[in-house]
């Protein structure tokens, strides 16, 4: 079913998702592999009656989050309110190696509607 921030799915149902929302993460764009800058996806499997914690009050966010995307949460409820209710992901080295790597990567998304988490 189609969903939005407004149109929440109904009880037993899930919402649609359209691949191109990754673009330029794409099989057509050989997901960056022809650029040497590869997509990486992360994947959700379900876990039963897990519900997400939702960060939406830029005031409250938890003191380990990076800065970067508290910056970015503030900005995002300052301009689109209704739209905060999400699930925040960072994506962070864990050796000085790994965080001189990922600062060329560009992230697409953010965030992740609860959504397209069923329960």
């Amino acid at each position: 079913m189609n969903c939005s921030f407004e149109n929440p799915p109904t009880p037993g149902k899930v919402c649609a998702f359209d691949a191109n929302a990754f673009a330029p993460c794409t099989k057509e764009n050989n997901f960056g592999y022809h650029q040497a800058r590869p997509c990486i996806f992360l994947k959700l499997n379900k876990i039963y009656n897990w519900e997400p914690d939702l960060y939406n009050d830029s005031k409250a966010l938890p003191e380990r989050m990076p800065t970067e995307l508290k910056s970015h949460i503030t900005e995002k409820q300052s301009l689109r309110p209704n739209q905060t209710n999400v699930v925040w992901i960072s994506c962070e080295g864990e050796n000085p190696a790994d965080v001189e790597i990922l600062n060329h990567v560009i992230t697409i998304h953010v965030w992740v509607s609860p959504l397209l988490f069923p329960i």
